[in-house]
């Protein structure tokens, strides 16, 4: 059995209300290097986006910043994460001429005692793009939803 952990070099802030909590990242994460996160990979036939256009720093530092187009550029993917108390969903908050922003959102219990399976995945996920990606950058963040 292989068990994987990985801590944040920096510090995070979280504000919010009505449950929704966002997360920004006060540093930015390690470049990604080293060997790869079991699992993660580009999709056969999909095209790799490249690193200098996918702004990841408001994520933690232990997601994968794998993004990947198919169907001509109108498809933006990357993973998330699920876990036993969790699971993700994403959209497109804002496109414009230079930049896409996807929201990562994972949807949490609420307060009180709840017994949860201990394991985290990295799903594959996408949004549609109103027009191919092009030379915009993508901006990924991350909300996290109690209750």
């Amino acid at each position: 059995m292989v068990l994987v952990a990985g801590c944040a070099t920096g510090g995070s802030v979280a504000s919010g209300s009505g449950g929704l909590t966002t997360v920004t990242s006060t540093t930015s994460p390690p470049p990604v290097t080293g060997p790869a996160i079991p699992g993660v990979h580009l999709p056969a036939g999909a095209t790799p986006v490249a690193g200098s256009q996918v702004n990841s720093s408001a994520l933690p530092a232990t997601f994968p910043r794998t993004a990947w187009l198919e169907h001509d550029g109108t498809v933006l993917g990357f993973y998330g994460e699920d876990g036993g108390c969790f699971t993700s969903s994403a959209t497109v908050a804002q496109q414009t001429d230079t930049r896409i922003v996807v929201r990562l959102v994972q949807q949490e219990p609420g307060t009180g005692p709840h017994a949860c399976p201990m394991y985290l995945r990295y799903k594959p996920m996408s949004v549609t793009l109103a027009k191919p990606l092009g030379t915009r950058t993508v901006v990924l963040e991350l909300a996290i939803v109690r209750g």
